[in-house]
């Protein structure tokens, strides 16, 4: 597939032939498996992402980004780096503060990479809200006259813009869901879709600090404001000369308009902080270097798609011997020759 790209210091667009390439991908890991040695069952669906790959050279790094489309219904944003870093001579200094000396005596700076998204869901249409589900510790009756602390969720849809918008946080998790309160599943739970946030980064500066409104993408975790199609980006390649003043920055959409059953768009953003050290050079490796989110069916369906895999596998039993399995698990190196379940009285369908 081809791409057009626009960036700083072009006066037109760039064609880029066959930029994006699409394959699909076999996970290490299944969808969904499970064994029951009581039932003597096993079936499983394996893991396959459709994934739509492009790749971003800017000026010294490059970015592998990734829509990848799970047989689960999942859909993951995914972004690794790699590159060369830009380095300056090593000073005695820097290695307790900025970086670490690599080859040739010269060190990196501390730096680091931020990506932001807006992301329009639009569950069953346009009229979406958002559910905060706040994780908390409830107190219960532990039956002997004392009391057991559990854990809960208080579920509660955003009515206004400023409701939403937060900063993550240990002590206080929270799990957003955008729902379509008019579309219910079987089971009568608005259909919707967990923003699952992956790394998102804060910006450290102190508080009222007026260059931060040009990190306004960094100021939450997670918010959601009414749909504006001016309302594209959440940062302009500009904000860097006039931080101040951006002529773009995210908190300027947060102006608390009513978002209950609306056109709902969320921001989102994932980053890291990169200690250049010795193992950066030649050239950094994508190992840990992974940015993103995902988007997770949350009661959207009546149960899992991956189980409408053509794929999928299922072994049962039919004469309750077994001897093989407890052979296998002895010896730690299984094979077709010690299972003799495989060829004696199993199915696989």
């Amino acid at each position: 597939m081809d791409a057009v790209t626009f960036y700083k210091g072009s006066s037109k667009a760039n064609f880029h032939k066959n930029a994006v390439c699409v394959f699909e991908h076999n996970t290490d890991t299944p969808a969904l498996r499970h064994y029951s040695y009581s039932y003597q069952f096993y079936g499983a669906v394996p893991g396959t992402n459709l994934i739509i790959r492009m790749v971003s050279e800017i000026n010294n790094y490059d970015y592998i980004a990734d829509l990848l489309l799970s047989n689960d219904g999942m859909a993951e944003v995914r972004v690794v780096t790699s590159g060369y870093v830009q380095a300056a001579a090593f000073q005695e200094s820097y290695r307790n503060s900025f970086g670490y000396p690599l080859m040739y005596n010269v060190s990196g700076t501390l730096h680091t990479h931020v990506l932001a998204w807006k992301v329009d869901l639009d569950i069953g249409g346009t009229s979406n809200s958002v559910n905060i589900h706040h994780m908390k510790i409830g107190e219960a009756d532990d039956g002997a006259g004392g009391k057991i602390y559990i854990n809960q969720y208080e579920a509660k849809i955003c009515e206004r813009e400023n409701e939403c918008a937060y900063a993550t946080s240990m002590s206080t998790p929270k799990i957003p869901v955008v729902i379509n309160e008019n579309k219910k599943n079987a089971f009568g739970s608005a259909r919707g879709y967990k923003v699952q946030l992956n790394r998102p980064l804060l910006n450290l500066e102190p508080a009222g600090y007026p260059r931060s409104k040009g990190l306004g993408f960094m100021r939450y975790s997670f918010a959601a404001t009414k749909q504006y199609d001016n309302e594209a980006h959440s940062s302009s390649v500009y904000g860097q000369a006039r931080l101040s003043n951006p002529s773009t920055s995210v908190t300027d959409y947060l102006n608390d308009e009513s978002i209950r059953n609306q056109d709902v768009v969320v921001w989102v953003n994932s980053g890291l902080y990169h200690v250049p050290v010795a193992e950066d050079a030649p050239v950094t490796t994508t190992t840990g270097n992974m940015l993103g989110f995902m988007l997770i069916p949350f009661n959207w369906a009546q149960e899992s798609p991956a189980t409408d895999m053509a794929d999928m596998i299922q072994i049962t039993n039919t004469n309750k011997v077994v001897p093989a399995i407890k052979k296998a698990a002895a010896l730690c190196a299984p094979s077709y020759q010690d299972v003799q379940f495989l060829n004696d009285g199993w199915e696989a369908a």
